[in-house]
């Protein structure tokens, strides 16, 4: 049995993909979330893919190291959702789109 990572080592990447749809046998490509493998001293790895205006993000994590990586994604959502909606407000102010 593998042992748990017992430090707090962590990689978080940016990836920027492609700005235009991309097809697989034909069918276009939705969404692509991409990975940092974790290894042995690896606890935690985020990495975040842009894909036709969209940022995709990736949590991988060693459980037993991190248990609690539902509530990184439940904040990292809440974290996006205010950044946008203050970018909003700035853009109403100043009467600009966003």
């Amino acid at each position: 049995r593998r042992q748990p990572v017992r430090q707090r080592a962590i990689v978080v990447t940016n990836v920027p993909g492609p700005q235009v749809p991309l097809y697989c046998l034909g069918a276009r490509v939705l969404e692509a979330y991409p990975m940092v493998p974790l290894s042995q001293n690896l606890g935690l790895g985020i990495a975040i893919l842009s894909y036709c205006g969209v940022l995709h993000f990736g949590l991988y994590a060693d459980a037993d190291a991190n248990p609690d990586l539902s509530e990184l994604a439940a904040d990292l959502a809440t974290a996006f959702a205010e950044l946008r909606h203050a970018v909003d407000h700035i853009n109403v102010e100043q009467g600009t789109a966003g």
